[in-house]
């Protein structure tokens, strides 16, 4: 009777335990979510700027299929397209670096279905995405001639202009990371 009840109380606690998911992620997805949460937070605080979400290609506004790793953030900084580009390039180099020095970003992205997709090489500078905005503290668009919005995405530095009396975003001015001279290594 004793060694019942015991081994009962066994496998209640094993079923307790191992259902817990406060005990850390499970899935490569959960693991790698937290790891970009966690290294998006150290490069917005190096580049004091506001960090607002992780996620994917859908905050690009984008069917980029090759956006595994997206960061969302804002500033209420008014910068020009030259100040942005120099940011942007530092902050894109810092964010490869960080995607190429853990495994689970590659891990992840093998198994995402958009690498079973595309076929190519899973961890390349295209699987990564940024969207930076700038307001002004009554939460408007910058108007010209500062940047209101910049996405990096699919090889790209998109610069977004707002008109300033509507605030609607203008066609956006496009270099390439090959015009900016980005390399990856």
């Amino acid at each position: 009777m004793k060694y019942s009840i015991l081994a009962i109380l066994a496998l209640v606690a094993i079923a307790f335990f191992s259902s817990m998911s406060f005990l850390g992620p499970q899935t490569i997805s959960e693991k790698a979510d937290k790891q970009l949460k966690k290294d998006a937070l150290i490069l917005c605080k190096k580049y004091k700027l506001d960090f607002l979400s992780i996620s994917d290609s859908r905050i690009l506004e984008s069917k980029d299929e090759h956006a595994d790793f997206t960061i969302n953030m804002m500033s209420y900084r008014e910068m020009t397209k030259e100040e942005v580009r120099e940011l942007c390039k530092s902050f894109t180099q810092d964010f490869w670096k960080a995607l190429k020095s853990n495994p689970i970003y590659l891990d992840y992205a093998i198994e995402s279905w958009g690498f079973k997709k595309i076929k190519e090489k899973p961890l390349h500078p295209f699987i990564m995405g940024i969207k930076l905005s700038f307001w002004d503290k009554q939460m408007d668009r910058r108007g010209a001639p500062y940047v209101s919005l910049i996405k990096v995405m699919e090889g790209k530095f998109l610069y977004y202009y707002a008109d300033s009396a509507t605030q609607k975003l203008q066609e956006p001015v496009v270099e390439t990371f090959e015009e900016m001279g980005l390399k990856f290594e």
